[in-house]
């Protein structure tokens, strides 16, 4: 596992460089597009708060969505599923060449969720919140095109 932030850091630059977080650039545009509303929701009862009613409309926008990727925490479910896939199946394939037999696919499955999935889950969190910074201006576009935000951009 990647220890302390600036190697976590480390390991995003380099995934995103080499195109592995490519799929949650698409992803965060889904989530984006399917959860117009929920983002609206978001907005409108933190505009209650005089500390974030208090920032520019880009920031609330930006803030909101945000919020709403850190409590789904999946952007899409399929896609989500099939990463988790792969990741499981290149564990089994590893223990494979490892013991150079086949192993007990179900037993090592479960292994895998037993002992790597809340650091898979937490290491993608973070690849979506590194990939929304590195392509925030276009997802704030995308947000401001739903024509949901007019009222509020307008302002």
């Amino acid at each position: 596992m990647v220890n302390g932030p600036s190697n976590i850091l480390n390991v995003l630059e380099k995934d995103f460089r080499e195109g592995k977080l490519e799929v949650l650039r698409h992803d965060i545009a889904y989530f984006i597009d399917e959860k117009t509303d929920r983002i609206r929701e978001l907005l409108d009862e933190r505009r209650a708060i005089p500390e974030f009613s208090a920032h520019s409309a880009e920031t609330q926008l930006e803030l909101a969505l945000k919020e709403a990727i850190l409590h789904s925490r999946i952007l899409n479910p399929g896609s989500d599923a099939r990463a988790q896939i792969e990741d499981i199946e290149r564990h089994i394939w590893i223990l494979g060449e490892k013991y150079d037999q086949p192993p007990d696919r179900e037993q090592e499955a479960l292994d895998w969720v037993r002992k790597f999935a809340a650091s898979w889950r937490e290491y993608r969190l973070l690849a979506i919140l590194y990939v929304f910074e590195k392509n925030r201006e276009q997802y704030l576009q995308r947000l401001k095109q739903t024509g949901a935000f007019d009222d509020i951009i307008e302002q």
